[in-house]
Order: structure tokens, then sequence, then C-alpha cells
């Protein structure tokens, strides 16, 4: 990061380097990022639920009011986006992991991987153990109001110790996974661990690193794309803030891990929708 672009926008203050990952700075600003367009309910009670799947004994759904009606946590964390900014000391409040996992069938022993099934397709994974953490919320408030449409209302998965793509927004589904299986970015080039300390962003930083472990040179796993699509070419075709579309979806899109996932393909099967 050049000296000239941390003295125009870092904010973090001598204190609170301690808390600040390597290559990112401070913002007091909430930046918007995402591909494709945000969805918007026009009777939310009626069209959105959350439904639970994969390694559990029996699958389990919620509707809005029956979600709203769990216990919730509030916690105050630090959030890193893989575009190099943070932003400390947020406030949230919703479901903690941990507790929802109360209201559900017991999972399976096998159960060791968690996939964020959203709108349009999206998709995250997450190893459980990472969502049993205290920190780890199925947040729908920020700040003590509602999360706004643009930063995933009315449910988004919060995961503060990877980057930020892995706190999924518009969450409509979870799967209880035996096995990993690649996210939507992952599968476009971002590293499968995502962790900020690390400064694990593009999934040629996870090769190099397997094969500095084991003293050799790596090559990617078999199935990446040959492009990795950066964080300045997802704020370039992004929505804008207020572009909104009503959701397609009554129950999530699930992606088929047979087939590679680009952010063109969802792009051409929302606009088959329309």
């Amino acid at each position: 990061m050049s000296e000239s672009f941390k003295k125009k926008h870092d904010r973090t203050s001598p204190a609170r380097h301690d808390r600040v990952p390597p290559g990112q700075y401070v913002t007091e600003k909430f930046p918007v990022l995402h591909y494709g367009e945000v969805p918007i309910y026009h009777n939310v009670e009626s069209e959105w639920d959350l439904r639970v799947w994969g390694e559990i004994e029996a699958p389990a759904r919620f509707s809005f009011t029956e979600f709203r009606a769990l216990p919730t946590k509030t916690i105050t964390t630090d959030i890193h986006c893989v575009t190099r900014w943070s932003k400390l000391d947020t406030r949230w409040e919703g479901v903690q992991f941990k507790e929802f996992l109360k209201h559900i069938p017991p999972l399976k022993t096998s159960a060791r991987y968690v996939m964020a099934h959203c709108e349009h397709g999206f998709t995250a994974n997450v190893p459980l153990d990472v969502l049993l953490e205290g920190e780890a919320l199925l947040a729908y408030r920020y700040e003590g109001e509602e999360l706004t449409p643009e930063h995933g209302y009315p449910l988004r998965l919060l995961t503060p110790r990877k980057y930020f793509w892995k706190s999924a927004k518009w969450l409509r589904g979870i799967e209880f996974m035996a096995e990993d299986r690649p996210g939507f970015w992952e599968r476009y080039g971002y590293n499968n661990n995502a962790d900020p300390w690390k400064e694990e962003r593009y999934a040629e930083e996870q090769s190099l690193s397997a094969g500095a472990r084991q003293g050799r040179p790596s090559r990617p796993a078999s199935g990446r794309p040959s492009r990795i699509l950066r964080p300045d070419t997802v704020a370039a075709r992004c929505a804008p803030a207020g572009s909104r579309a009503s959701p397609t979806l009554r129950f999530p899109r699930i992606c088929d891990p047979r087939v590679r996932c680009s952010p063109q393909s969802h792009s051409r099967r929302r606009k088959a929708q329309q």
C-alpha cells in the first residue's frame, strides 16, 4: 500500500495498529461491495425463509417470524475486507451460530464444514469450528439498526475471523457438509482460508504457501479458473448502492459443485429469469 494512499485514507491511530492486519487501512465508512443486484422484499414475512440441510439428522426451515423469535446476542468486533479496508469496533446483533445449533436437529458427526447459500446463487464456505466461536453470528442488526438492503437485509452471516467476503449477505440457506467445497468467490480465484492476518487474499498465495511448507513449488488446485477477479475489478463491476431487484428466489439456488461458476454465468442466469 503506497504511503500517499495511507496518508489520505488511513484512520488508524497509533494505539490501534495492533488490531489492523497487514496490508489494511482503517476507514470510518462502511463501503458497499458486491457483485450483482441488491434483492429487496416487498413482503419479507411471506417471501423470506431460512432452510437448513446436509449433514444433519433432519432438514429444518425457519420463517421470518420464527427466526426473529430466536435468542439474540450483541457483539462488538473488527471487520476486514479483502479490498484492504478495515473497520474497527463495529456493533452487530443477531443469533449466535452456536446458539442457532440448539434450535435445529442434531448435526451428524460427519459435519465439519458449512456452506452459506444466498440470493442470486451466491455461496460462501466456512469451517464449522470457525462458526462455533463466540463472534460468529447470523446477523440482522448493525449499530442498533436493521441491516440495510445493501449490507445484507434481512440476514447475513458474520465471521469476523475471515476476510469479509465470507460474511455472506442475503442468507437463505445453511448446508452442513462432511467435505469442504469452494464457495462462489473461491471458485473465481480467492483464497479458501481467507485469514486477514496471513493476507490470504488470492488462490495463488494459498498455492505458494502450500508449496513452501512442502519445500517445493505448488500448482493451483485443479478446476481453479485461469483468471482471478481482483477487488478493483469487483468494485468496477458491482452494482451501484441504489440498484435493487426483487428476489428471484423463494428457495436458494444451489450451485452444482461440478459446474464452474463465474459472476458472468450467474448474471446470465439472473437475466434469464427476468
